[in-house]
Order: C-alpha cells, then sequence, then structure tokens
C-alpha cells in the first residue's frame, strides 16, 4: 500500500529544510527545527518590537531608552556587549531610570 503522505512529508522536509536556522547537527526532523526556531530564536515574538519595548520602559519608570545596534553600548558596562550573540532575532535596548 502506497502512502503519500510520506512523498508529501519527504518533499516538505527537503524543500523547507534551509528555512531554518537550525543546522541538521542539532535538530533533523522539520518539526524538531521548527520548535527549536521557535524556543531558541524566538521567532513567536513578532509583535514584541524595539517601540514597543521603549514605550513599556518608560510605563516602568525608566527616563532614557537608547536603542543601540549589536556590540554597542552606552554604559560603563562594556563587557555587556559578550551576551549579544544573536542578532538576527535580537533587538537592543538600554534604559535608566
Amino acid at each position: 500500500m502506497e502512502r503519500p503522505w510520506l512523498c508529501v512529508s519527504q518533499w516538505a522536509t527537503d524543500a523547507y529544510r534551509d528555512y531554518f536556522l537550525i543546522p541538521d547537527t542539532d535538530m533533523r526532523s522539520l518539526g524538531g527545527k521548527l520548535i527549536a526556531q521557535l524556543m531558541w530564536y524566538g521567532y513567536s515574538r513578532t509583535m514584541f518590537v524595539p517601540e514597543f519595548a521603549e514605550e513599556l520602559l518608560h510605563k516602568a519608570g525608566f527616563s532614557v531608552v537608547r536603542h543601540v545596534s549589536i556590540g554597542q553600548t552606552h554604559t560603563q558596562h562594556r563587557d555587556i556587549v559578550s551576551l549579544d550573540n544573536r542578532p538576527e532575532e535580537s533587538f537592543f535596548v538600554e534604559a535608566i531610570r
């Protein structure tokens, strides 16, 4: 008995494998890649943008909010930028209360 869903599943796996940032050495299955990308890279946070973060920080009592690029800081804590290791799924904001 032929199982057409196996053919479709294999086609989908091959066709969309390159979409995910997750290498085969970490996750081989398409489902595993999907879950890892959502959890590791935060692609489920699409509605959280820098301007919204700024608004929330001001509402929380922060008076100065700066948008910075990866590897930049306006603080005295220069080593903090060593934590900036996911530029594809991150934005960077610094705030002072």
